[in-house]
């Protein structure tokens, strides 16, 4: 689904520009802003490098994405390096870079499959890969750049690096498989298993950007407290980089219902159509089923402004807003406890106060 992105300006409901998004996330993020530059050079290079020989037009699919895998790698490995990370030309945050890179790629890989599996035609305005080569091509393509990522990480000869990074990867593409599989089955998800879902599809890979940033900052388990610290810090970044990532998730797809409500019918009904429901539908399924049941069947044969109408009108957007914020919170109070063990996590907050509680 892809409502237009809005945001409250003097109690008014407007449209907001991927260029205004982009403003406020560098506001933001201006602690590690020349590390962010970096990222960009390193991520642009990366795709044209790995897939320029056979798709020498795939760099013009990165422009405008937010960074954040990217960022939070680099922000982690900058809070656990402490007060010696503090130097652009520190080792430990060039690597942080490299990684964020890489992360960055393999995000970029999976949406290249994404849009095969959603038949999309175009990403943020620009023709995917999936319409410019076929099916096959983007496919191959997100491979290449999957492979080429992991001889990337192999060369930094750090196993527990790799291994972070590989099973946060295969978590993503797990729930991807979940999700599809389970639809084409015809099988009923309800709120536990979104939220194991995307847990799977979308806040394992936010952790393992977390903990490759951390392991990367606290030089594993060298640095100054040793292993003590650094198996504090490897538990911290999980649980908030899965709290982070379901509610990023949970806003990702409560933001869907933004804007007019011809735009959300149609989009939503290819939800309907292809199996994929998002928490607002499943709340009021949950909460209404006879009702429900009725509204999705009127749905599924192209009349679905009424299931808009009775979810809107139910309250069940911002119900499951509420249910995203509570994951907010608990990735707010695991910034808490990393403050004994390395230095102010301000950074992450802001990420989370941009991604979690925005309107946008």
């Amino acid at each position: 689904m892809n409502a237009p992105p809005t945001s409250l300006t003097g109690g008014a409901l407007r449209e907001v520009t991927e260029e205004e998004v982009r403003e406020v996330l560098q506001r933001l993020l201006s602690p590690i802003a020349e590390r962010l530059r970096r990222l960009e050079s390193e991520v642009e290079h990366l795709v044209c490098s790995e897939l320029g020989e056979f798709f020498p037009d795939a760099a013009r699919l990165i422009d405008g994405g937010k960074r954040l895998r990217g960022a939070i790698c680099i922000g982690a490995a900058v809070m656990a390096a402490g007060s010696s990370g503090a130097s652009a030309e520190d080792e430990r945050i060039s690597k942080a870079v490299r990684v964020g890179a890489c992360v960055e790629g393999i995000h970029f890989a999976s949406l290249l499959h994404d849009d095969v599996i959603d038949e999309a035609l175009e990403r943020r305005g620009v023709a995917t890969l999936h319409r410019s080569y076929g099916s096959t091509g983007a496919i191959l393509a997100g491979d290449l750049l999957y492979v080429r990522i992991i001889n990337r990480l192999l060369e930094m000869k750090d196993p527990e690096l790799l291994r972070i990074v590989t099973t946060g990867t295969a978590s993503m593409v797990e729930g991807e498989a979940w999700q599809t599989l389970g639809a084409l089955k015809g099988e009923e998800v309800d709120a536990r298993r979104y939220e194991e879902m995307i847990t799977r599809k979308t806040a394992a890979f936010f952790s393992a950007c977390a903990r490759a940033g951390a392991h990367i900052g606290a030089d594993g388990e060298k640095g100054n407290g040793g292993r003590e610290r650094y198996r504090a810090l490897q538990r911290i970044m999980d649980r908030f980089g899965r709290a982070f990532g379901i509610a990023f998730q949970m806003i990702d797809d409560i933001l869907d219902w933004s804007g007019e409500e011809e735009l959300v019918g149609k989009d939503l009904l290819l939800d309907i159509r292809g199996g994929k429901l998002t928490l607002p539908v499943i709340l009021f399924r949950e909460a209404e089923p006879k009702k429900a049941k009725g509204l999705l069947r009127r749905a599924e044969e192209g009349e679905v402004l009424p299931l808009v109408d009775a979810i809107r009108q139910g309250g069940y957007v911002e119900k499951a807003r509420l249910r995203a914020r509570e994951f907010a919170e608990e990735a707010l109070e695991a910034l808490e406890e990393v403050e004994e063990y390395a230095c102010d996590p301000a950074l992450f907050r802001n990420l989370v106060n941009f991604a979690v509680y925005r309107v946008f």
